[in-house]
């Protein structure tokens, strides 16, 4: 679903380089363009990268198997596990 945003704040990002390009509206044309350009970073900013902090801190609880972060394990799972 982020990729489909970004494809359509990238065909915008390329119509406004070609409105810009005739010479015609330019400054309404670069407001909209920097609003693109802003949205296309926080879009990229979503999206998931397979190498995050997160991912690589998850423990695996013995009892349920459960892959939690290390807070999470250390108050729900554990010797505390409910399943246990």
């Amino acid at each position: 679903m982020i990729e489909q945003a970004l494809s359509k704040v990238q065909e915008g990002i390329a119509s406004q380089i070609k409105a810009i390009s005739t010479g015609r509206g330019v400054a309404s044309n670069a407001s909209a363009f920097n609003e693109l350009v802003k949205a296309k970073v926080s879009l990229e900013g979503m999206l998931p990268t397979k190498t995050t902090a997160k991912v690589s801190t998850l423990i695996k609880c013995e009892h349920c198997g459960e892959e939690n972060t290390k807070a999470m394990h250390g108050r729900w799972h554990g010797d505390k596990c409910k399943k246990k």
